[in-house]
């Protein structure tokens, strides 16, 4: 299972919510803001020197692009990857969930437009 620990953890898929840094809960804060584990990466994404605003991040559409990308390049959650592949136009049949796979992903239920 893949994603953010914290979430995984609140829904029985992970034994914990802690980051593999073992400073904090893996929050998306955590992981945009201040993950030891990320600061190099962080560094380059925030060119004009870091933001610190969530909601600023969250709510500013340049600045989410920018979040969604280093989430994208992080590889912390691989259903991104149809955002990347589509970025460099090479989008392949191998990203894509089979809809008749008994396979289960987190994101699976909402594939018949169910709500969770």
């Amino acid at each position: 299972m893949s994603g953010l620990n914290d979430y995984l953890h609140r829904i029985g898929k992970e034994p914990t919510a802690a980051c593999s840094c073992g400073s904090a809960k893996q929050t998306v804060q955590h992981v945009l803001l201040s993950c030891p584990e990320l600061t190099e990466l962080r560094e380059r994404m925030w060119i004009n020197g870091p933001e610190r605003d969530m909601r600023k991040i969250l709510s500013e559409p340049t600045l989410a692009a920018k979040a969604a990308e280093f989430i994208i390049d992080i590889g912390l959650l691989p259903q991104f990857r149809v955002v990347a592949a589509s970025r460099r136009g090479d989008l392949a049949d191998d990203i894509f969930v089979d809809p008749s796979s008994d396979i289960e992903t987190e994101d699976s239920r909402y594939l018949d437009n169910e709500t969770p």
